[in-house]
Order: structure tokens, then C-alpha cells, then sequence
């Protein structure tokens, strides 16, 4: 792929100014799009539409770092095309031209599909200086190792596919709303987007007060007789904290029958109550009433 075009200063030179023709039709296209996505911001943030606004802010700042990528491009080029001549001459590469050289290298692989004529640049300059500085070209588009090359550092951060932070949206959003004279509150804007909100851990744990999870459901009695357990003679900390958990253990259950009757009617329920009595040493823990249905219905004669 890199020696699909060997170096020749004649084409290479009329790559760069097709290339530079090319870029200054993609800037006026592009420049109009910009417009259309502002505005269609501005009309979001009027609608109150906040939040589809923070996401089609998106859109403006991707064009806007494009064009600024297609102005630095532009001067490389530019470059290239007057000291084409120089290239030719020199077998190594000119220390005051590897900035220009190995960023235009960069570029194309990420916009050659908008720029095809820099894919071809890149190729001729590959062939060039290969077999001189080994893999040179394939380290210079390396994200990890561009800096060896000196890539130009604002040229990689326009051309970068991570999304746009807060602070970035925020500024955009501000833009556009006096542009368009457009009330905005940017504190505001920048607490709903979790900025400078600090984090504050839960004073008590979940489900203690308003329920279980807050639905306001009361804990069942496995879970109330665990708590129960985790007091300090049953193996928890003396500051109430829990410790090792151990079983609690088994206490008399005093049980309670009873003939239930509904007035008016002949059928009799058959109820048992259990109720945990204390042990002795302490105060009974918990009373607990258990409905069972009896093994047959007792019929009044």
C-alpha cells in the first residue's frame, strides 16, 4: 500500500495543490453546515430541549475541529508544494520540514476518505524516506508514538474520535446562546452535567429509613431476627457494629390455640400463635403471630 506510488516531485506536487483546492471547497460546505447545526441548536435550547441540545452540540464542535484540522493541512501543503523541489535533492529528510511531513502522514490515515489526494501524498513520502527511517511511517500515524515525529499536537486533537467534554459543550452552548441572544446558565448547566457536583456518601444505609430500598416496605423476619442476633453477646462488636456472625440461639416458643368463628357463619379456622419467649437472662426479642391453615376445616354440628 505505501509503495503503490513512488516518489515523484512533479506528482507530488500537483497532489498537494489539488489537495489545497479540495480543502478550500470542503471548508465552504462545511462552514455552511456549521451554521445550519448552531442554529439548530440555538432552536433546541429555545424549545427548552436542553439535554437533546447537550447532544447535537456534538455535531458543532466536530465541524468546528475539522476546519481548523483543514487549516493546518492546508499550510503543510502549501509547504510541500514549495519545496518539492528540496525533497527531491536531499536524500534525509529536512529537520524544519518532519513536522510538515509526518503530520500530513498522520492526517491521512483519518480523513483521506475527505481528502483522497493525501492518501497519495502519503504514500510518495513513505516511499521516499522508508528505507532510510525504518517503519517511520506507521510510527508517525501511531497514536502511541506520533510525538516521536513530531506531529503537531493541535492537528491530533482536532482529528480525535473521543467525545467532547463538558466543559467544551458548555462553552459551545454558550457561544450559541449569545449568538443568538439566548438566555443561558452556565453554573446550572454545568451541575446538571455532573461538574463540580462532589460526591456524598449515604448518611445511613440503604432501606433503614422509609423501608426496605425506600419503597417503604418493613423488613421480614429473617431480616429482623439477623439484626437481632448481631448484638454484642451473640458475637458482634461492642459499638454495636456487626462482628462474625454467629446463629441465634433457639428459645422457647410458648404456642397458643385457638378456634377461630365468624359470626353468622358455620365454618371454624383453626389459628396457632408462636410466641418467642424470653430466655431468661433477657427480654424477649421479638413476638411473631403465624397463621396456619389447618389440616382439615372443623364444621360446627
Amino acid at each position: 500500500m505505501l509503495n503503490k506510488w513512488l516518489f515523484n516531485q512533479n506528482k507530488l506536487k500537483t497532489n498537494c495543490k489539488l489537495g489545497i483546492s479540495r480543502i478550500k471547497l470542503l471548508r465552504n460546505k462545511k462552514q455552511i453546515a456549521l451554521k445550519g447545526f448552531r442554529r439548530e441548536v440555538a432552536d433546541l435550547l429555545r424549545a427548552g430541549k436542553q439535554g437533546n441540545a447537550r447532544i447535537r452540540v456534538e455535531s458543532v464542535i466536530r465541524e468546528t475541529l475539522l476546519l481548523q484540522a483543514f487549516d493546518t493541512l492546508e499550510v503543510y501543503l502549501e509547504l510541500l508544494a514549495v519545496r518539492v523541489e528540496l525533497l527531491a535533492k536531499t536524500k534525509e529528510m529536512p529537520p524544519d520540514m518532519m513536522e510538515a511531513i509526518c503530520s500530513l502522514i498522520y492526517a491521512a490515515e483519518r480523513i483521506s476518505s475527505d481528502l483522497p489526494e493525501i492518501a497519495v501524498i502519503r504514500s510518495m513520502l513513505a516511499s521516499k524516506y522508508g528505507g532510510l527511517y525504518k517503519d517511520f511511517a506507521q510510527a508517525a500515524a501511531s497514536d502511541a508514538h506520533y510525538r516521536e515525529w513530531q506531529v503537531n499536537e493541535g492537528l491530533v486533537s482536532c482529528l480525535s474520535v473521543e467525545a467532547p467534554g463538558a466543559e467544551q459543550k458548555i462553552a459551545v452552548l454558550e457561544s450559541i446562546c449569545e449568538e443568538h441572544g439566548i438566555p443561558f446558565d452556565a453554573a446550572a448547566t454545568r451541575q446538571e452535567m455532573g461538574q463540580g457536583r462532589l460526591y456524598q456518601p449515604p448518611a445511613r444505609p440503604v432501606g433503614v429509613e422509609g423501608g426496605v430500598g425506600g419503597l417503604g416496605l418493613q423488613p421480614s423476619w429473617g431480616a429482623t431476627q439477623f439484626s437481632a442476633a448481631m448484638t454484642p453477646e451473640d458475637g458482634g462488636a461492642q459499638d454495636g457494629t456487626p462482628g462474625a456472625w454467629q446463629p441465634p440461639r433457639p428459645e422457647p416458643v410458648v404456642q397458643v390455640s385457638a378456634r377461630i368463628g365468624v359470626p353468622g357463619d358455620e365454618s371454624r379456622l383453626h389459628a396457632t400463635m408462636h410466641i418467642a419467649a424470653g430466655d431468661g437472662h433477657r427480654s424477649p426479642r421479638s413476638h411473631c403471630a403465624v397463621l396456619e391453615p389447618p389440616a382439615t376445616l372443623h364444621s360446627t354440628p
